[in-house]
């Protein structure tokens, strides 16, 4: 596999470069691998248009109390970029997207005849991980996302997962890999580690189980893995 190590290739190609000076984990792009990069952005994006998703921009960073209300304040203080400013108020470097989408949304009320509500984005977000975890772009400081989140009424999960489900399999197929699916569960002896009711995550479990197996995929069930807001 050495002849298609990334890392070579990418040497090779001219494609990306390190610097010590930048710091270790944190990529520089040449002109041939920004060409590489919008080139494959443009296709992602031609997915989503097929589905209705708009495009949105965020800030790289934020107040800390978007993070407390999230709960990822306390959830991933170790990874979390800290900066203090001036004045002395505390501001992160995002480490995900979803709670300012969620501020997006939150903008004003919408009606049900709005949802579902696409918003997506190819942008970077940054990770405090440690030096002797980084490797190539595989493990990095700075992680370009093509993220997306959708608000929906109960009744439009099943059909906005199947056009996510649609995009990733496009996607991934169209550069030859077979994909074998994992479903991230709850850790159903520690429910104080999840946001929501009981009710709730058996609701959204059981949906994803059910579409899983109509579709006829290939997938298996990783219980603990969910995200403390959702499987």
């Amino acid at each position: 596999m050495e002849e298609r190590d990334h890392r070579q290739l990418g040497k090779e190609l001219d494609l990306f470069t390190f610097s010590e000076l930048v710091g270790p984990g944190l990529p520089l792009w040449t002109p041939k691998g920004t060409i590489l990069r919008e080139e494959i952005d443009h296709f992602i994006w031609g997915l989503r248009a097929k589905h209705g998703y708009q495009r949105v921009t965020i800030p790289h960073i934020t107040k800390k109390e978007l993070y407390e209300r999230s709960g990822h304040w306390d959830k991933f203080a170790d990874e979390l970029f800290r900066i203090t400013s001036r004045e002395g108020k505390e501001y992160a470097l995002k480490p995900m997207n979803c709670p300012h989408h969620t501020q997006i949304f939150d903008r004003k009320p919408h009606s049900y005849r709005e949802m579902p509500q696409r918003y997506a984005e190819t942008t970077m977000v940054y990770r405090d991980e440690q030096s002797g975890e980084l490797g190539g772009l595989t493990r990095v400081l700075s992680i370009t996302q093509d993220d997306a989140h959708v608000f929906c009424r109960h009744g439009q999960v099943k059909e906005e997962f199947l056009k996510i489900w649609d995009i990733i399999d496009t996607f991934y197929k169209t550069f030859g890999f077979t994909l074998r699916v994992r479903l991230s569960f709850r850790d159903s002896n520690a429910p104080e580690k999840y946001l929501g009711t009981h009710e709730i995550w058996d609701e959204a479990e059981a949906e994803l189980r059910a579409i899983a197996t109509e579709r006829g995929a290939d997938f298996f069930e990783g219980p603990g893995e969910a995200a403390f807001y959702g499987p």
